[in-house]
């Protein structure tokens, strides 16, 4: 008969919260509510999975760093991935912020990236056949970091948009959110809600 599943694992928490650090390097813990669980974590935008780094002491990081970790348990459905940006011995220069992460083939894989030419595209420019033609949506998760400390994140997808008109192409990305959240500024919700109904955020 079907597998049954005895629950979901609960999301994870991260021992430092996501932005602009001071210092050059850091260790971030990663914690769990649930007993006797599998933590695996990436450091390059990839979603996590039991083939990525398994977690066993604290991450250490230099540089910018999106750490991405998701905890798993046999008979379990696995968690949110749990996702945060960290800007290492920069600053923030009192601007609001976004993050965004994906992994790396969703935009430069030969075959499926949406951002590179691919094995179909014609020689000739505006290269129709291309990756970038098509109607493909990737994932990528949204981070928003506000001068005022306020901090929003969010799963979405995200389409590359060719605008051919007048000879020259134009080059867009589409962010696809769910929901706009009050708790954001009204300057912060009106660039998600222009990037995500009006469609085009130029490139």
């Amino acid at each position: 008969g079907d597998e049954s599943v005895l629950g979901v694992l609960s999301e994870l928490s991260f021992s430092h919260t996501a932005g602009f650090y001071d210092e050059s390097q850091m260790f971030i813990g990663v914690y769990s509510n649930d007993e006797d669980v599998d933590i695996y974590y990436s450091l390059d935008g990839t979603e996590p999975n039991t083939d990525s780094y398994l977690y066993t002491s604290p991450i250490f990081i230099q540089g910018n760093k999106v750490v991405r970790a998701a905890s798993y348990k046999s008979g379990w459905l696995k968690s949110p991935i749990k996702t945060a940006t960290f800007i290492l011995d920069n600053d923030s220069y009192g601007l609001h912020t976004i993050f965004l992460s994906t992994a790396p083939e969703n935009f430069f894989d030969y075959y499926t990236g949406i951002y590179v030419r691919g094995p179909n595209a014609s020689s000739d420019y505006p290269h129709f056949g291309a990756n970038f033609w098509e109607d493909w949506e990737k994932p990528i998760y949204i981070e928003v970091l506000e001068t005022n400390g306020t901090y929003f994140s969010s799963p979405a997808g995200v389409k590359f948009l060719v605008d051919g008109a007048g000879g020259k192409i134009k080059n867009h990305f589409l962010f696809l959110l769910e929901g706009i959240t009050e708790q954001m500024s009204l300057i912060t919700r009106y660039f998600l809600t222009w990037a995500s109904i009006v469609i085009k955020v130029l490139y």
